[in-house]
C-alpha cells in the first residue's frame, strides 16, 4: 500500500473540558435551541465524571495502536481520526488528506451496530465536509460491519471472565434509538447477534439485553427495555452481582461514565447487588488486531466505495 492511501477513524467526539460542553451539545443538536434546564443537567453530568469526556483521548490511543499494528504488517499509511462534533473535524481530516496527497482512504465508523444515527449520518457528514473543502478527488471507502467478527466478540471476553456465572447476572447494553430508525436498519438484530455470540463464547446461561441513554421526546417510541427496567425485575435471592457489558459502545463517554457508572450503579446497589461494568474494547489487543486484518485495512483496493 503506497502513500496515496490512508485510514480514517470516524468518531462521534466529546468535550475535552467543561467549557466545551455547551458548544458540543449545540453541535449534537444541530443548532436547535437548548433550554437552560437541559444545559444545566448536561453540565451536571460532565461535572460528575470530572468535567471531560474520555472519548477523544481513547480514540487517539486507538489511532496510535492501529498505526503500529499496520506497520507491523508492513503497511505504512497514515491513520487519522476525525469527529462529527469535536476537533479534528471531518473538514480538518479532508484538509490533512489533501496536504498529504492522499487519493484513497478507508473510513472506519466507530460504531459496532449500524443505523441512521450510528452510520448513515457519518457518511452524510463526510460528504458535507468533502463539499466544503473541495476534496472531490479523495475517494472514501468504508470498512464492513464488524459486530459479529470473532475478534470483536473475543475482545469482550476478558472483562467478563472472573465473575461467577452462577451468582452474576450479565446484562449487555447498547444505546437506544427510535423504533422507526431501528426498523429500517436491523440495529436490534445486530445487537442481539453480537450479544448472543459473546454470551455463547463466555458460556453464559443467565444473561439479558437492554438499552440505555434514551433521549428524544417522551411520546416517541424507542427501543427497550431500558437497563433500569431489567435491574428492577431481578430477584435478590438469585443474584449477588450485575455485570454490565456495554457491547454497543467502543469507547467510554458520558453514557458509560455517568449513565452506567453513576446512575445505573446507584440503582444496582440500592437494589442489593454488586455493580460490575466491563471495559469498552477500543484499545483491546484483539480489537486492534481485527481492525488490522486484511479485510479492513490491508487491501484498500478490495473494499468498494460506499455510495451515498
Amino acid at each position: 500500500m503506497d502513500s496515496d492511501n490512508a485510514v480514517w477513524l470516524m468518531g462521534f467526539g466529546g468535550p475535552g473540558r467543561l467549557e466545551e460542553v455547551p458548544p458540543f451539545l449545540q453541535s449534537v443538536l444541530g443548532g436547535a435551541p437548548i433550554s437552560e434546564e437541559r444545559r444545566r443537567e448536561v453540565l451536571k453530568h460532565y461535572e460528575a465524571v470530572g468535567g471531560v469526556s474520555p472519548y477523544c483521548a481513547q480514540v487517539e490511543r486507538f489511532r496510535r495502536l492501529l498505526e503500529e499494528e499496520l506497520r507491523r504488517r508492513q503497511v505504512f499509511v497514515p491513520v487519522l481520526a476525525g469527529f462529527r462534533h469535536s476537533r479534528p473535524s471531518f473538514e480538518d481530516v479532508f484538509l490533512t488528506l489533501r496536504q498529504k496527497g492522499v487519493k484513497r482512504a478507508v473510513g472506519i465508523v466507530l460504531s459496532p451496530f449500524r443505523c441512521e444515527a450510528s452510520f448513515d449520518r457519518y457518511l452524510a457528514r463526510v460528504e458535507e465536509a468533502r463539499r466544503k473543502t473541495g476534496a472531490g478527488d479523495v475517494e472514501i471507502s468504508y470498512a464492513p460491519s464488524f459486530h459479529r467478527h470473532p475478534l470483536f466478540i473475543e475482545a469482550h471476553e476478558a472483562g467478563a471472565n472472573g465473575h461467577s456465572p452462577l451468582r452474576t447476572y450479565f446484562l449487555f447494553s447498547a444505546h437506544s434509538v427510535p423504533l422507526s430508525m431501528a426498523g429500517k436498519s436491523g440495529y436490534e438484530e445486530q445487537f442481539r447477534e453480537a450479544a448472543s455470540l459473546a454470551a455463547r463464547r463466555l458460556g453464559l446461561k443467565h444473561w439479558g439485553m437492554a438499552y440505555q441513554s434514551r433521549s428524544g421526546r417522551p411520546q416517541d417510541p424507542w427501543l427497550g427495555p431500558l437497563v433500569q427496567e431489567v435491574v428492577r425485575k431481578l430477584n435478590k435471592d438469585e443474584w449477588d452481582s450485575v455485570c454490565v457489558i456495554p457491547i454497543g459502545f467502543l469507547c467510554d463517554n458520558v453514557e458509560i461514565r455517568y449513565d452506567l457508572d453513576i446512575e445505573l450503579k446507584g440503582l444496582v446497589e440500592e437494589s442489593g447487588f454488586n455493580y460490575v461494568r466491563t471495559k469498552t474494547v477500543v484499545d483491546h489487543p484483539r480489537f486492534v488486531e481485527m481492525m488490522g486484518d486484511d479485510i479492513f485495512c490491508n487491501r484498500l483496493d478490495q473494499i468498494p466505495p460506499t455510495p451515498f
